[in-house]
């Protein structure tokens, strides 16, 4: 198992993460500008860098592609050479009480679905399954109920070494969506305790905490 964080280095007019694989700082990411729909940029691990540009719910529903409106919006992901390499959105599975909403990520052609569990008193967990004929779970996102100075971080840990820059292009995404509230606001001294309970028995299924032992 590969085992790492993800944790914040600064907030307000612009953000910065610095990700650590065991000890050792292997990737980090930048908004240098943290307003609405800006580009995300991710410097990856064994050298790849990306960037992530936001892109309309019209524009995937061209290709085909049932997005979900939840707030989070769709981006596309490129090469630092401009290549095309993926894309991420929000999803819907059916059902008016029983669905539930989820992230779709494609990278390099591959399939991955985040799954979103607040747990009471113990944070937010991050499900990580890649779907290659069947879902496997291949990560786990771990982000404490308490944070300070809104300087968010996370652990994470990955059964594979080729998912690590899928969980901290993930990471970005997420924090910048989840900040959106507090854009270009900067605070110091401050401590902020979100708390809450995934009751939907089917997305609860999706967190096993076992997985962390393997």
């Amino acid at each position: 198992m590969n085992r790492g964080t993800f944790i914040q280095t600064k907030q307000g007019f612009s953000a910065s993460y610095e990700m650590f694989w065991e000890e050792n700082q292997c990737a980090s990411a930048e908004i240098p500008k943290d307003v609405l729909d800006t580009e995300l940029f991710f410097y990856g691990n064994k050298g790849n860098s990306y960037s992530m540009r936001h892109t309309s719910y019209s524009a995937l529903k061209k290709r085909g592609i049932d997005v979900c409106n939840d707030g989070c919006s769709p981006y596309e992901i490129y090469t630092s050479g401009e290549h095309f390499c993926g894309l991420i959105y929000g999803k819907k599975t059916p059902g008016i009480f029983k669905g539930y909403q989820y992230t779709q990520i494609e990278f390099w052609g591959k399939q991955y679905a985040v799954y979103a569990i607040d747990i009471w008193k113990e944070g937010t967990k991050y499900a990580i399954y890649r779907n290659e004929g069947q879902e496997q779970q291949v990560a786990l996102v771990e982000k404490p109920e308490v944070v300070y100075n809104r300087l968010d971080e996370y652990s994470w840990m990955t059964l594979y070494e080729e998912d690590i820059d899928v969980v901290g292009l993930y990471l970005l995404y997420v924090d910048y969506m989840s900040n959106a509230p507090h854009r270009l606001e900067v605070v110091k001294e401050s401590k902020e305790v979100s708390r809450g309970k995934t009751l939907n028995k089917a997305l609860l299924a999706k967190y096993d905490a076992s997985f962390k032992r393997l």
